[in-house]
């Protein structure tokens, strides 16, 4: 992710998705290597990010109020303007 945010900085022309919210271990918690680089990313206006993929990512039985910490970081960081939504069917 921190990759990311420099390729925003050196090409502010370019738009960038970040695909499945950066990919953050889902678990009890968000951990703050992730949350840090979600909201240094969000500071880059020409950064959106993808809602998809997150049960992919967290533990069997996973519901919404595991992956609710980080929705509601991303939410809070980036605002819904800037979140896209993708199907995960059939996948998921």
């Amino acid at each position: 992710l921190p990759a990311i945010r420099v390729l925003a900085t050196r090409h502010p022309d370019l738009s960038i998705v970040l695909d499945h919210f950066g990919k953050p271990p889902i678990g009890d918690a968000p951990g703050s290597e992730w949350l840090d680089a979600i909201s240094a990313l969000s500071d880059a206006p020409n950064v959106t990010v993808k809602l998809s993929g997150l049960l992919a990512e967290a533990p069997a039985g996973a519901d919404a109020t595991v992956l609710a910490p980080y929705f509601d970081h991303v939410v809070h960081r980036f605002g819904a303007g800037r979140i896209l939504w993708g199907s995960d069917w059939p996948v998921l």
